[in-house]
């Protein structure tokens, strides 16, 4: 049974990463992944050294192909990213290595500060970190890239290097170039690594927070608790008020204008936070889509997988009923008209199935209706996000 994806690309820290997953896990536990940009051709010669340390060591290989939106390394590992950990979400796998070193969380600190970063942002890169229900580790993070070759030539294994970490056209490695072997001095090195030990314990204090404040609510909103909010300094609470903005929203750009501390500075909701609204419901702070904001009207095709407003997932019968099947929000006028005990404004953004312009279903709130009805609850998968259990709700690319 598949445990573990290992990103790598041929260089010496994915070696690595292969050599460090040996150690630990049986073969048949781990999936080698590599990531084809598209941008040079050497790079085929790369991933081919990448396969055979996989095959070395047993395990399974695959290549990945992606288009990043810009030609920069930012663009680059951003759909890498996004590539691997749709991987692991399509496969049903929960642990992610990556090969960042010291050396890079030291670069990451300085390139941060040089942005105007915050404190937090010192910390460069953390050694563990959740996406969704994935766990992306770093298993290398506290080793400086001169002390991972030394040992990956003391095994006799051989790696590639990508010209392009030569290229101070690029910032970071500018500042490797500017300062070699920043990772290897006391002072910058310990800093990064104590404040890294800070936020480490900063994200453990507000994983506990969330635990205490958050619940699932339906159709993929949540509850706050506000007894919780309101007794948390003002920067944790503005975490987890955005943190749940993110998971009922579904995508980051949908909140990303949203001015957190100035709703929480209110006192109360309701408050509006780009594509998601906060409501007072049962005592409790309900966050939920805005329903001016979903737009997808989706065709349904029989046997279709589609995933509507990048938050549910649904998979339509093969044997459909005649008819105009769409997956559209159940909308404002529907939501009244259902008279049920939640903001009427909070249910318009729910998932609703439609035949033309009659309503047939709202799985969130187990309502069927008209003649189909009966087929379509005993046929259509419905997945709707579960948000305290994953974190942060992510649709697989």
């Amino acid at each position: 049974m598949l445990r573990l994806v290992v990103a790598v690309s041929g260089g010496a820290d994915s070696t690595a990463l292969q050599v460090e997953a040996a150690r630990r896990f049986p073969p048949e536990h781990v999936i080698v992944l590599s990531v084809d940009h598209g941008t040079r051709a050497a790079a085929a010669d790369e991933r081919a050294h990448a396969a055979a340390i996989a095959a070395r060591f047993g395990f399974a290989f695959q290549e990945l192909g992606i288009q990043p939106a810009r030609p920069n390394q930012a663009a680059w590992r951003e759909a890498r990213l996004k590539a691997l950990l749709g991987y692991c979400d399509t496969h049903g796998i929960g642990t992610l290595w990556l090969g960042q070193h010291w050396d890079d969380a030291v670069e990451t600190a300085a390139l941060r500060l040089l942005a105007g970063g915050n404190l937090p942002s010192l910390a460069g890169i953390s050694a563990s970190r959740c996406d969704g229900s994935i766990r992306i580790e770093r298993p290398l993070l506290s080793r400086p890239a001169r002390q991972i070759r030394r040992e990956l030539m003391s095994q006799g294994i051989g790696w590639f290097e990508d010209p392009s970490n030569r290229d101070t056209h690029y910032r970071r490695v500018a500042i490797r170039s500017l300062a070699p072997g920043i990772g290897q001095r006391l002072k910058p090195a310990s800093l990064v690594r104590r404040t890294g030990y800070w936020r480490a314990a900063r994200e453990q204090a507000l994983a506990d927070a969330w635990q205490l404040a958050a619940s699932d609510g339906r159709a993929g909103s949540l509850y706050l608790d506000p007894a919780v909010m309101q007794k948390l300094p003002a920067d944790m609470a503005q975490a987890l008020l955005r943190k749940a903005a993110l998971s009922a929203a579904g995508r980051e750009q949908r909140v990303r204008k949203a001015d957190f501390a100035a709703a929480l500075a209110l006192g109360a909701p309701p408050w509006q936070l780009g594509g998601v609204r906060v409501w007072t419901h049962q005592a409790r702070w309900l966050v939920g889509r805005d329903y001016r904001h979903v737009r997808d009207n989706i065709s349904l095709q029989p046997g279709a997988e589609i995933v509507w407003d990048a938050r549910d997932r649904l998979v339509v019968p093969v044997m459909v009923p005649p008819g105009g099947w769409r997956a559209a929000r159940l909308g404002l006028t529907a939501a009244r008209r259902l008279r049920l005990d939640l903001p009427a404004e909070w249910a318009a953004a729910a998932l609703a199935i439609w035949d033309g312009g009659m309503l047939v279903a709202v799985p969130a709130f187990d309502l069927w209706f008209g003649a189909s009805s009966a087929h379509w609850a005993k046929n259509l998968s419905w997945n709707p996000p579960k948000v305290t259990d994953t974190g942060l709700f992510r649709v697989a690319p």
